[in-house]
């Protein structure tokens, strides 16, 4: 019933014509489906991929922080030992009144 209905919907088409139109909206329908599958997988690896480089960007910058952070310690604590060495040679220069009192 529903092709003679679609038959004459359409126009009065002979049944070889709607077997034909249906065998092709059928395939067409098929390849759709793929498509549409196709472009999700598509769609799902450039986002893995540019996820995947924001986390190498990301994992590059902190580790490039991390380094200017290790080099500002390092340099802090030279200055430091620099201080403590300027100080003590102040001190050896200076005698100081508390060591000798005779």
């Amino acid at each position: 019933r529903t092709l003679e209905e679609r038959s004459r919907a359409q126009g009065g088409r002979t049944l070889v014509q709607l077997e034909k139109a249906e065998h092709y909206r059928k395939a067409h329908e098929e390849r759709e489906k793929a498509a549409v599958s196709i472009q999700r997988v598509v769609r799902g690896h450039i986002v893995r991929v540019g996820l995947e480089r924001e986390y190498e960007e990301q994992d590059a910058l902190e580790a490039k922080k991390r380094e200017e952070h290790e080099q500002e310690q390092e340099t802090q604590e030279t200055q430091e030992q620099q201080l403590q060495q300027q100080k003590g040679k102040k001190e050896e220069a200076q005698p100081n009144g508390k060591a000798k009192k005779e």
